[in-house]
């Protein structure tokens, strides 16, 4: 086989090999982590969590749907007459929950917003910083900056209830690690890694790429394969 075909190949396999990895780098920053949580002061969990780089935890908690209407979780409806540029208000906050979130280098304490957002079976309430001012009505937003709390690697995050309405106390619930990177939304430094959303065009495309190569390797073969030219 001649060199430049023997290099066409080696690359066309490295590019097989870094499709790979970004599959694998895709599927860890796409992974949400969903762990059981039981609603009484007292309880916790630990999740194990494996990141590419440091990001933010970023919760959420879900709330089994049920067939009844659920006004105990809140009504995502602003009060615009009472925003001030850095917080919302809500005239239906729902039922508190405060948490504690400890990371090996922080710890925050997070109040859940009301429902937010809906699926077939599930309620979600999202999570914030809580801010100690008296006004169970006011939530902080944008919400703060908090830092890269989360390091690269394997790490593990510790949640524990600290206060929980009497309208949901002893609901077990689910709670949702949400990913670092989704199709809309990611954190900083794993937007490169959107493409491979569309992993099925990048392996037609490598196959059109390696279809040269299976082309030129038949006909090299083959034209170097004849009979050779009679002797005098």
């Amino acid at each position: 086989m001649r060199r430049w075909l023997r290099f066409g190949w080696a690359a066309w396999g490295l590019a097989w090999l870094l499709f790979g990895l970004g599959m694998w780098a895709h599927h860890v920053a796409t992974k949400a982590i969903v762990v059981p949580l039981l609603l009484e002061v007292g309880q916790s969990v630990e999740i194990p969590i494996f990141r590419l780089r440091p990001s933010v935890p970023q919760l959420e908690l879900w709330f089994e749907r049920g067939q009844a209407p659920r006004p105990e979780l809140g009504e995502w409806s602003s009060n615009m007459e009472a925003e001030d540029g850095r917080a919302l208000f809500f005239d239906a906050p729902g039922s508190r929950v405060l948490l504690r979130v400890r990371t090996s280098s922080s710890v925050e304490i997070l109040e859940a917003l009301p429902v937010g957002g809906q699926g077939a079976d599930i309620l979600t309430r999202g999570l914030v910083r809580f801010v100690d001012d008296g006004d169970a009505h006011r939530f902080s937003w944008p919400d703060a900056a908090a830092p890269n709390s989360l390091p690269r690697g394997h790490s593990r995050l510790s949640v524990s209830v600290l206060d929980v309405g009497d309208a949901i106390r002893g609901e077990r619930i689910e709670l949702c690690l949400q990913s670092a990177m989704g199709f809309k939304v990611s954190d900083p430094g794993y937007a490169w890694l959107w493409i491979f959303f569309f992993w099925p065009v990048l392996v037609v495309l490598l196959l059109l790429a390696g279809l040269p190569l299976v082309l030129l390797s038949r006909s090299t073969r083959f034209g170097s394969g004849g009979d050779a030219p009679a002797q005098d």
